[in-house]
């Protein structure tokens, strides 16, 4: 999961960030996969994940060796 400070957050910046991770594992073979879950906006689960107030998350990236 990709975390940063709600105030710095710019979303673009932030999905370049993503995809250029996400293109970085292909070139090395892992299958990489973006995922945006409903949870994201949950307020409990995100305190059970240790997301401060302040943060908010802006993607989840899986990560797995191809089949």
């Amino acid at each position: 999961m990709l975390r940063m400070p709600a105030r710095c957050c710019k979303r673009a910046a932030c999905h370049c960030l993503v995809q250029n991770v996400n293109l970085l594992a292909r070139e090395r073979r892992i299958d990489a996969k973006v995922a945006h879950p409903a949870w994201m906006g949950d307020e409990a689960v995100r305190k059970q994940l240790g997301i401060g107030e302040q943060e908010q998350a802006v993607a989840v990236l899986e990560f797995g060796l191809p089949i």
